[in-house]
């Protein structure tokens, strides 16, 4: 199937704004009922030979791994102050009796390894993109802290994950959204140039792309002072429907 749109000064190939339907197939559909997500995620455990997770009782401590699993994607597009953020994850971890696990990951790591990660986290926090699918299988009563970079708005794309772990019924996810370019470290001079598009208005192509390729610089202290009231909560059992935000505005 291929890519229609047209052309405009300044904009070169912009799709046309139809909610990627035609991009979209509709043969084959998962179910994404929270009973057919938790089995998905028991025979992914079983397929990659780890041990089946314990389950959760809501407002129950959850017996699960206190490690903040710190991840990357290997490549462009990384976190650009990782250190600092590496740090600040100590210092929220160690007073709750937690540690903190920094983990680069490329796309192409063995199913096996990324599972075993995940199986071993209670705090996942990671930059959007493909690796936070790997986040449904988590152990339940485990939580996401997912870091949205400028510009990844367009058609709502930024909750595509939130949405996943929500029909899991038994995830935490929540957000932190870079609202300002100087979050941004873009990768060339000619990518900088779609610094100053609003989220409505960057769904060309390549300012989507420029974005995504974008090193992304995280703001440590309004991380930091989420995590010291969401860590808390989520180590004595608190509920999904009780700790539940809603969505970062990326405005």
């Amino acid at each position: 199937m291929g890519i229609s749109g047209y052309r405009v000064p300044g904009h070169g190939d912009v799709w046309t704004k139809d909610g990627c339907q035609r991009f979209v197939s509709s043969h084959w559909r998962l179910p994404a009922s929270k009973d057919a997500m938790q089995s998905f995620r028991r025979a992914a455990y079983t397929a990659a030979q780890w041990p089946l997770p314990r389950s959760w009782a809501r407002e129950t401590p959850p017996r699960l791994p206190r490690v903040i699993r710190f991840v990357w994607e290997m490549g462009e597009g990384g976190i650009e102050n990782k250190d600092e953020v590496i740090k600040m994850l100590w210092e929220v971890a160690l007073p709750l009796d937690w540690r903190v696990r920094p983990l680069g990951l490329t796309l192409m790591a063995p199913f096996a390894s990324q599972l075993s990660s995940m199986a071993q986290t209670g705090l996942l926090v990671v930059r959007h993109g493909p690796l936070v699918a790997n986040a449904i299988f988590l152990p339940p009563g485990a939580a996401v802290f997912e870091l949205i970079p400028y510009n990844c708005e367009w058609a709502g794309m930024s909750e595509m994950y939130a949405n996943m772990t929500q029909a899991c019924g038994d995830l935490h996810h929540f957000a932190w959204t870079a609202r300002d370019r100087k979050w941004a470290a873009y990768a060339s001079e000619a990518d900088g140039r779609y610094a100053n598009w609003t989220s409505d208005e960057c769904w060309a192509k390549e300012c989507l792309v420029a974005h995504e390729r974008a090193g992304m610089i995280v703001d440590v202290d309004a991380v930091r002072s989420a995590l010291e009231v969401i860590l808390p909560k989520v180590s004595e059992g608190a509920s999904i429907e009780r700790l539940r935000q809603p969505w970062p505005d990326a405005k």
